[in-house]
């Protein structure tokens, strides 16, 4: 079977599967239109899988859709991307309050690769990590839209672990990113992104510039 007739038979398949779901036929047609372009990047006859089409489909909305994302909603995405070649970079933290040290590590992680996606602790993290009294000071939805307004972030994805390392293992980036303050340390993730080909790069640190001692400065300033 030609590749042309394999492509029109995932066609015909996936507008009927809409259609049966009780889909319009303008949603079933975009529905086929991203099966049809699927197929014709496959070799023989290979099945689509669900998880290739919901990529599919968040990359093509990812302006409408915003840079936060699920876990569930990243994964599939993030594989369209890596099979178009493009090499992930991650980077975590609480980021409470963004400092110019913050700003200067995602333009690290833009340099160093195409996608850069941060892994935010949830407040509930936040509070086992022992930040200090109060924190986090910015609740996890108002420190992601902050996060999601820079233009060297591509996307942001709040775990609520008391590592990333469940995060890093499931979307299995190309490099992860941390501050040189971790240099000797056990850095979660390492060996699941090395075990992979990737590798670990550690950011230059701002010199006097840290959450903590903003927030101290700010306490005693009252």
């Amino acid at each position: 079977m030609s590749r042309r007739h394999r492509r029109g038979d995932e066609v015909l398949a996936a507008m009927a599967v809409a259609l049966a779901a009780g889909g319009t036929l303008r949603e079933a047609a975009a529905l086929a239109n991203i099966a049809g372009g699927l197929e014709v990047e496959k070799f023989g006859c290979v099945p689509i899988t669900r998880d290739e089409v919901l990529g599919e489909i968040y990359l093509e909305h990812h302006n409408e859709l915003g840079k936060t994302r699920t876990l569930e909603q990243l994964v599939p995405e993030l594989a369209r991307r890596r099979n178009r070649g493009h090499k992930i970079v991650f980077t975590n933290g609480c980021y409470d309050l963004l400092h110019a040290g913050h700003v200067a590590t995602f333009a690290l992680c833009r340099n160093q690769g195409d996608v850069v996606v941060v892994g935010l602790n949830s407040d509930a993290s936040v509070k086992r990590l022992s930040k200090g009294k109060g924190r986090p000071i910015i609740g996890q939805e108002q420190r992601a839209t902050v996060l999601a307004a820079l233009a060297d972030i591509d996307y942001v994805v709040i775990f609520d672990d008391d590592t990333p390392q469940h995060l890093i293992e499931t979307i299995q980036p190309d490099i992860l990113i941390k501050g040189r303050d971790w240099e000797g340390k056990s850095i979660a993730g390492q060996d699941a992104i090395e075990a992979r080909g990737g590798k670990v790069v550690l950011a230059p640190l701002v010199e006097g510039i840290s959450t903590t001692e903003m927030v101290r400065r700010v306490k005693k300033s009252e």
